[in-house]
C-alpha cells in the first residue's frame, strides 16, 4: 500500500461515486494538473486498484425486479465450476456474479420481470446444473443504499475533501438510493435502451463515443442522459474498484431480523452510514432481511464491526450469517442489452 500516496487517496475518493467527473474538475479539486492526475489514473489501473466504472440503474422503474440467489455447490470440479461460472456471466439476466466463502460458494443476483420469470431462469440454472447445487436461498430486493467508500481518505487532515466531495452535484453525493418502485409514467424508447446499454458497458464513455454508436448528435446524447437522470433510472456512476488491492477484504454480512420496526430499521441504516467499512445496505423479503457488504483491513476487523452490530441490535438480531467475497465475476447493472420493456 505504500504504492499509493494522498494524492492518490483524493483521486480515488473524488471518482468513487462521480466516475464520471471530468479530468479537468478533477484536477481542479486535487490542486493537480490534468496531466497528472491523467497519469496518476492510469498507474490506479495498471497496479490494478481500479478497472474502470459501471453505472448505477434503478430497473425497477422500468419493470424490472431484482433476485439474490446464494448457491452452495458441491460434487464439481474445477473445469465444471469454470463452465458454470461461465454461464451465468453469459446470462443476459444476471446482474452480479461472485464467487464467495463460508458455506456458499457463488452469489448471483437475477433480474425479472416478475417472479413468475425469476422462477423460469431458476428452472434453468436447475436444469442445466441441478446435480452440483446442493442447497440455496432466494431472497427480493426491496431496496438498496449505496454508501461512499469513506475509508478512502483516512487522514484527518482530508476531512475537508470529504466536505468537498459531499457538494459535487445537486443530489447526495456520499450515497445513492435505490427506491425499487415501478413507475409507469416512465416512457423509454429503444434509443435510450442503447443508451443505457452503452453506458453499462462503460460508464466513462464520453457522449461522443455514445452519439457514434447511437447514431445521434453529442447534445442529443447528453440530454437524453440528463433526462434519465432526472427521472431516477440512472442513480449514478460507481469506480469498479478492487478493495483487495488497496489493502482491504470484501464480506457480505446477513441478518435474520425480527419484528424490523421503522425505528429501528432507521437506526440500523444510519449505523450504516455513518460507518466507513459499510459500502452497501439491502433490505429483503427472505431469511435475512437486512444485508451489509463490508470492505474491511482484515478478519479480525469484521468480527470487531460484527460484534458491534450484535450488541447494538442484539433486540432484533435472531441469526446472522457471513462469508468472505473472493471475486467479483461479472458487475453490470443493465445486462439485457436492447429488450422490450415489460408491460405491467
Amino acid at each position: 500500500m505504500n504504492q499509493i500516496d494522498q494524492k492518490d487517496r483524493r483521486i480515488l475518493q473524488q471518482l468513487d461515486m462521480h466516475a464520471r467527473l471530468p479530468i479537468n474538475e478533477i484536477a481542479k479539486n486535487v490542486q493537480c494538473s490534468r496531466e497528472i492526475v491523467e497519469y496518476r489514473i492510469q498507474r490506479l489501473h495498471k497496479l490494478g486498484i481500479i478497472s474502470g466504472a459501471h453505472t448505477i440503474f434503478d430497473l425497477d422503474l422500468i419493470g424490472y425486479r431484482s433476485f439474490r440467489l446464494l448457491l452452495r455447490l458441491f460434487k464439481l470440479n474445477k473445469e465444471e465450476k469454470e463452465r458454470f461460472i461461465h454461464y451465468l456471466i453469459t446470462h443476459h439476466h444476471t446482474w452480479w456474479v461472485a464467487s464467495i466463502g463460508g458455506r456458499w460458494d457463488i452469489i448471483i443476483n437475477v433480474l425479472a420481470k416478475d417472479a413468475s420469470q425469476f422462477n423460469h431462469i431458476f428452472e434453468e440454472f436447475v436444469t442445466r446444473y441441478g446435480q452440483y447445487i446442493q442447497e440455496y436461498e432466494i431472497l427480493t430486493y426491496i431496496n438498496i443504499h449505496d454508501y461512499a467508500r469513506k475509508y478512502i481518505l483516512s487522514h484527518k487532515s482530508e476531512k475537508k475533501d470529504q466536505i468537498q466531495h459531499s457538494k459535487l452535484n445537486s443530489k447526495s453525493s456520499s450515497q445513492f438510493y435505490h427506491p425499487m418502485q415501478y413507475n409507469p409514467h416512465l416512457s423509454l424508447d429503444t434509443t435510450d435502451l442503447h443508451i443505457l446499454t452503452q453506458l453499462a458497458n462503460n460508464a466513462q464513455h464520453s457522449y461522443t463515443q455514445i452519439a457514434e454508436e447511437v447514431g445521434l448528435t453529442r447534445n442529443a446524447i447528453k440530454a437524453r442522459i440528463h433526462s434519465l437522470e432526472k427521472n431516477g433510472l440512472i442513480l449514478g456512476y460507481r469506480l469498479s474498484f478492487h478493495p483487495s488491492k488497496f489493502g482491504r477484504s470484501s464480506y457480505l454480512l446477513l441478518l435474520n431480523i425480527n419484528n424490523l420496526k421503522q425505528e429501528r430499521e432507521r437506526e440500523l441504516i444510519t449505523f450504516a452510514e455513518l460507518n466507513s467499512n459499510i459500502i452497501f445496505v439491502v433490505k429483503h423479503i427472505g431469511k435475512y432481511r437486512i444485508t451489509f457488504e463490508c470492505e474491511v483491513e482484515n478478519e479480525y476487523h469484521f468480527h470487531e464491526l460484527l460484534s458491534e452490530i450484535r450488541d447494538r441490535f442484539n433486540d432484533i438480531i435472531l441469526d446472522f450469517d457471513f462469508f468472505p467475497i473472493f471475486y467479483d465475476h461479472k458487475i453490470n447493472y443493465f445486462p439485457l442489452g436492447n429488450i422490450s420493456l415489460p408491460k405491467i
